[in-house]
């Protein structure tokens, strides 16, 4: 390709030092000519400029990518976790259920086999009325199997945030979580005692979730006011905090685990936890 003089505009080879047509010094190396000067490592390439390096496409398998954040290591985002319907998870879900139904079968008939072993040891009474006792019974605990079995497949999923907690007891019908602190009322006197989480859904619905226990694994231990939660019916612990970030640790779904918050996996049974 040709070059030009930059004063006279007469066409010049390449290594001129000086123009022939108005003698004017032509600089040694001029640009885009083939005895121009090259950068060492260059390769015989010319490199482009900088801003049109940075901005070209990469070639595979040279550039060097970060590594990308993992959403699921260290101390989790505000968010609901997509982790909730992991297959791994639902699968674990859908064998303890099915481990629960097969203890179930054989602990619906004690009552029944027990009244009758029981008449036929004594003689207490007779064989026949120990088993309609018995049925009685086992019908009960069927009834009740049933029952759980069905709310739980009833019960859909919802996001809410905590606006109560109210502790019901016979003698004090609606002494409040703070009146019961001012009275000096022992938290372990719960005999006759249930724990009650008010919550309002982010449809406006008020929904309550009664405990008759304060272990760590109850809505009333778990969640305070104020907390926006996530409720999966799914799940053996189904409370997940929309805001993690100030927790120090978190339940397994599955056994109930207590495991630290920058744990990605359940240190007893390993199963994936909600971050």
């Amino acid at each position: 390709m040709a070059n030009f003089c930059p004063k006279c505009g007469q066409p010049v080879n390449p290594g001129d030092a000086f123009c022939e047509k108005c003698g004017t010094k032509l600089r040694t190396s001029i640009p885009g000519a083939a005895g121009a000067a090259q950068a060492p490592g260059s390769g015989g390439f010319a490199q482009a400029p900088a801003q049109e390096r940075a901005s070209a496409p990469e070639s595979a398998g040279f550039a060097q990518q970060p590594a990308p954040a993992n959403p699921h290591m260290g101390i989790p985002a505000p968010g609901y976790s997509s982790r909730a319907n992991d297959p791994e998870i639902l699968r674990a879900m859908k064998k303890m259920r099915r481990a629960s139904g097969i203890f179930g079968i054989f602990v619906i008939p004690l009552p029944l086999i027990g009244f009758v072993v029981y008449a036929s040891v004594t003689g207490d009474m007779e064989v026949a009325e120990a088993a309609k006792y018995g049925l009685i019974v086992s019908a009960i605990f069927l009834a009740f199997a049933v029952f759980s079995t069905l709310k739980q497949r009833m019960e859909k999923p919802y996001d809410g945030v905590v606006t109560d907690k109210k502790i019901m007891n016979q003698r004090t019908h609606r002494l409040t979580y703070s009146q019961r602190r001012r009275l000096g009322i022992d938290d372990g006197d719960n005999q006759k005692e249930f724990y009650v989480t008010y919550v309002r859904t982010s449809t406006g619905k008020v929904k309550k979730i009664t405990d008759s226990t304060t272990m760590f694994h109850s809505a009333w231990n778990y969640l305070e006011v104020g907390d926006r939660f996530m409720y999966h019916p799914n799940l053996n612990f189904p409370y997940e905090k929309y805001d993690k970030t100030h927790e120090t640790h978190l339940y397994c779904v599955g056994c109930l685990k207590k495991n630290p918050i920058t744990a990605d996996r359940c240190s007893k049974c390993g199963l994936p936890l909600l971050k």
